[in-house]
């Protein structure tokens, strides 16, 4: 599989308790280099927690370092695990939701 893309970068984050954010600008991750295969939608008002790392170690894994967006994506997947196409959609398991982050 090629290296995967998003449609736009992670912006307009607002924190709203201890663990949790609010995505306010939604984007779109495409897991192949061009715009024509899969891709996951992650919607304005998305909440994550960028894959429950623990506060503790934003330290080592910040939320604004360079995993979060797909940290999102991986949240994502686990409250709705499908990956859509232009056509379709089809389910996706535990081993590739964590594949892809």
């Amino acid at each position: 599989m090629s290296q995967g893309h998003f449609s736009a970068p992670l912006t307009h984050l607002e924190w709203i308790n201890g663990t949790r954010w609010y995505i306010s600008t939604g984007f779109r991750y495409y897991l192949t280099a061009d715009e024509s295969g899969e891709f996951v939608d992650v919607p304005n008002g998305f909440i994550t927690d960028f894959a429950s790392v623990p506060r503790p170690f934003w330290v080592l894994f910040p939320p604004t370092g360079k995993y979060a967006q797909i940290a999102v994506v991986h949240d994502k997947l686990f409250l709705a695990p499908v990956i859509h196409s232009a056509r379709s959609a089809r389910p996706c398991g535990f081993v590739e939701i964590n594949r892809l982050f």
